[in-house]
């Protein structure tokens, strides 16, 4: 039920957060600019190619990542459960 985020990082790889910020609980959007995950409440911002740590305050813990399975077959990208 929370929000996610799927991003396409330049490596090639594909990676997934919890889209609510650690800071004030706000949907974090990602910014194709920077490429960084952006909280607009309070100007958070997480580093996606680098765990989703914290690369600007006032949030001082990373974004929790999320487990992906890729279908090799089908190319098809879900969750793990």
């Amino acid at each position: 039920g929370n929000p996610g985020v799927l991003i396409h990082l330049n490596s090639g790889q594909f990676v997934a957060y919890d889209a609510t910020c650690t800071h004030a609980g706000c949907q974090v959007d990602y910014d194709p600019a920077s490429q960084h995950l952006v909280c607009p409440c309070h100007g958070a911002e997480f580093d996606p190619a680098q765990q989703g740590t914290v690369i600007h305050p006032p949030a001082d813990t990373p974004l929790p990542a999320l487990a992906l399975h890729i279908d090799g077959a089908t190319g098809a990208i879900t969750l793990k459960q």
